[in-house]
């Protein structure tokens, strides 16, 4: 029998369910919360389980057992919620008529657990952060936590994990050991930090913290490529983290589950050498260029848009290339572009930006003067064609200019100034539009309303005829922003009975 519990386990009443007259061995495992792994203190831990197939894989290896080995009964209880220091997680009792078969089963049976069920460990350390951490190469190495989570003999295989970048002629043993003390923190977990991450930690970089709030979306998989389906709902810096300490375990990796801000930007700039921006919002970009910059931090910028992308590496050494602020003083408004969800992404777009990123990054704490301090790349990848955009510092920049009035962190500086247009309309003002929602067919789940039309922002933007122009239309999209675009486009043409819905179906709601 198994069973998930979320109370404290009980282990004499558990010890009674296996009393068997026939047998003649009783092994009784339990695991016990320590306040450590890896090295480092631990306050508390927490574990979460899918209980329809943790049942289901239990009964399976419990038959497996029972095939295995001539054991007479057995049952297994796990923890589930927070648990603190010295709390037991998992309860497992085995009888056999032998004792070597009751030994060999239970250590089968606890093994086999750990590998095959979905239960997740949470470990809560002193220092505040938390990370999910993998228990399921424990039956196949049979490691402690107190060490590495593969058996490593470093010193034996620091060689023949890296010597096919240290052979470069630029890079030797030498510069293995100099990335190994350096420090970097990665602000996206999304699809430019999937595409950085497997090679930030494959160079050996030796500490890599990774900051993201969200949670795995299944509509993330397509480009975030480190993680599955059986990961939807959880944290993506610490499900990053658990896969960099698999790629490499001669790094140290942590995660921040947290949104990056004005007020916790100190903490995680703390003993940088480097940062990436692999985030898609704006003004978390402006948030690091300005951090950065003041700390005196080199950045690895990029940006996505639909079939392209931007990168750029900003440096505290070579002021004269200017700064993100230097190409656009003020933050855009984000309804002027869209993001990804709103305008699309190609996935190995994604990934190919990710990568220059990690590339860049590697370079820069190599070699700074191999870097690309000069230019603002840009690369379309629908026709392969790139751009490399002379960048230099601008005297007026509100940064980096000679009378800056950027000078320290504040909330309200990276609060994006947003424009209304007058044909940006709220639904109470349009009379007799015909509403039209320019989702694709395969966007809309849900009957549309009786006085909507369905006409695709693609068909719009390819065929705008189709419109009468005795009409007046009012466009509409859950947020206002792909609407906007399309008339911002159409009225550039000269249509000017078209109006978009100010902040959309979703803002209409709220």
């Amino acid at each position: 029998m198994f069973s998930l519990s979320s109370e404290a386990i009980r282990a004499e009443e558990l010890k009674a369910t296996v009393a068997n007259p026939q047998s003649g061995a009783c092994v009784i495992f339990e695991g016990w919360v320590r306040n450590h792994n890896e090295g480092k203190p631990v306050a508390s831990l927490e574990y979460e389980g899918y209980e329809a197939l943790c049942n289901n894989e239990a009964n399976t290896i419990f038959e497996e057992a029972k095939r295995h080995f001539a054991i007479e009964t057995i049952h297994c209880e796990h923890r589930v919620g927070h648990l603190q220091i010295g709390d037991m997680a998992v309860w497992l009792g085995v009888t056999a008529r032998h004792r070597g078969a009751a030994f060999e089963a239970c250590q089968y049976i606890i093994d086999q657990v750990k590998a095959r069920l979905p239960i997740w460990k949470k470990e809560h350390y002193a220092d505040g952060h938390t990370e999910w951490v993998n228990c399921q190469e424990c039956a196949r190495h049979g490691h402690t936590h107190g060490e590495t989570i593969v058996q490593f003999d470093e010193a034996k295989w620091f060689n023949a994990y890296y010597k096919r970048q240290m052979v470069l002629s630029d890079w030797g043993i030498e510069g293995q050991k100099k990335l190994a003390e350096k420090r970097i923190l990665v602000v996206g977990a999304g699809g430019l930090g999937c595409g950085a991450l497997p090679y930030l930690a494959g160079a050996g970089i030796g500490t890599i913290s990774i900051c993201d709030p969200d949670k795995v979306d299944v509509s993330n998989l397509h480009r975030q490529t480190l993680f599955s389906f059986e990961q939807i709902g959880r944290s993506k810096a610490e499900l990053a983290a658990e896969r960099m300490r698999q790629l490499n375990p001669m790094i140290h990796v942590k995660a921040w589950n947290e949104r990056l801000t004005t007020d916790n930007v100190d903490k995680l700039l703390t003993d940088c050498d480097l940062v990436l921006d692999c985030t898609d919002n704006f003004k978390t970009k402006y948030l690091l260029n300005d951090a950065c910059y003041l700390k005196k931090i080199p950045l690895v910028y990029a940006g996505l848009y639909r079939w392209e992308g931007q990168l750029m590496v900003i440096h505290p050494d070579q002021p004269q290339h200017g700064c993100l602020r230097c190409l656009w003083p003020e933050i855009p408004d984000q309804r002027t572009m869209g993001t990804c969800a709103q305008v699309g992404i190609l996935g190995a777009v994604a990934g190919c930006l990710g990568t220059m990123q990690a590339i860049e990054a590697t370079k820069v704490l190599l070699n700074p003067m191999e870097s690309v301090f000069s230019t603002f790349g840009v690369f379309d990848y629908r026709t392969h064609q790139n751009q490399q955009l002379t960048r230099a510092r601008q005297t007026t920049c509100p940064l980096c200019g000679e009378e800056p009035t950027v000078k320290k962190l504040d909330p309200q500086t990276y609060e994006p100034k947003s424009k209304r247009y007058d044909w940006e309309l709220d639904g109470d003002r349009i009379g007799n539009a015909i509403w039209v929602d320019i989702r694709e067919s395969f966007e809309i789940e849900e009957d549309l309303p009786a006085h909507f039309r369905n006409l695709s922002y693609s068909e719009l933007m390819t065929r705008p005829e189709q419109l009468n122009p005795s009409e007046t239309y009012l466009f509409v999209c859950p947020h206002g922003i792909k609407s906007r675009m399309l008339v911002l486009a159409l009225r550039e043409q000269g249509w000017n009975n078209v109006f978009s819905l100010f902040n959309g179906t979703e803002g209409e709601r709220s």
